[in-house]
């Protein structure tokens, strides 16, 4: 079982430069001037990236197509943990009772109970038979602390909605900034779940 956990938010920006929300939030990186707006992270390309033990990544997935799918899937588990049903969030079909995400690729990210205080983390292939190909990085039933998981969750959601905060601010569209805002407004309800 993990000792610790970090999950970290990326996105691309429209030149294709990876920034991390973490970096964002000390001052290491920034934004460019034209991505600074709610259009573009509404449909901004990214994902995140999952760290254990201080050192090893065990899943770098930007398959999400846009973050917000990535937030979402964030968003659901601490949802599921919390044991709070809302209808904009989405259920597999296969998996009603865990909180997974189907690429694609068909590829698929699943989060399931272990057991009362500890979690189950799987990243695999339609085809479960060929699961050892060079370059592919997929892992079943990787165990996780429920609180480790929480706590990761809640810091990497904290840093990208203290970012989104102004981009909803600064929009003057409002059509994106509202899709921004209910998912800001969802993470502060669970937040004080």
């Amino acid at each position: 079982m993990s000792e610790n956990i970090e999950i970290i938010i990326y996105q691309y920006s429209k030149q294709g430069r990876k920034i991390e929300y973490a970096s964002l939030s000390d001052g290491r990186s920034y934004f460019d001037p034209e991505d600074y707006n709610a259009q573009f992270f509404w449909g901004a390309m990214g994902g995140i990236s999952i760290k254990v033990e201080n050192y090893k990544v065990i899943l770098d997935c930007d398959e999400f197509y846009v973050l917000l799918k990535a937030i979402d899937f964030l968003l659901q588990s601490m949802a599921w943990i919390n044991e709070e049903e809302e209808e904009w969030l989405d259920k597999d079909e296969e998996y009603p009772n865990d909180v997974a995400i189907r690429f694609q690729s068909g590829n698929f990210l699943r989060l399931s109970e272990f057991d009362k205080k500890s979690l189950s983390l799987s990243y695999l292939p339609p085809d479960l038979i060929n699961t050892n190909k060079r370059g592919q990085r997929f892992f079943s039933s990787h165990r996780i602390t429920k609180e480790l998981w929480v706590d990761a969750v809640t810091i990497a959601l904290n840093e990208y909605f203290n970012v989104i905060e102004d981009i909803i601010k600064l929009d003057d569209e409002k059509s994106p900034s509202r899709v921004l805002s209910d998912y800001r407004d969802y993470w502060k309800k669970l937040k004080n779940f």
